[in-house]
């Protein structure tokens, strides 16, 4: 049977918020016991994602992004930004 555990969580399209969903991630993420490399790794791939969204999803208008991480069964993550 395959385990999982997800965490979901939305916040402003500011880029302040940028730091704060990296630091969520990896709070999260300690519980598959990653290496100082995996998670350097993970915490770049969803702060450039992230800003991405904010720069070019909300240039002149506000909104929200939401930011989904999956840990699956084993050491498999799964995280997407909308």
């Amino acid at each position: 049977m395959k385990t999982e555990n997800s965490i979901k969580f939305s916040f402003p399209a500011l880029s302040m918020n940028e730091q704060t969903s990296r630091a969520v991630v990896s709070a999260f993420l300690v519980q598959a016991d990653p290496t100082i490399e995996e998670l350097a790794d993970i915490r770049t791939a969803v702060s450039e994602a992230v800003t991405n969204s904010i720069v070019h999803g909300y240039r002149s208008i506000s909104g929200e992004v939401e930011l989904c991480v999956k840990l699956l069964a084993g050491r498999e993550i799964y995280i997407r930004v909308k």
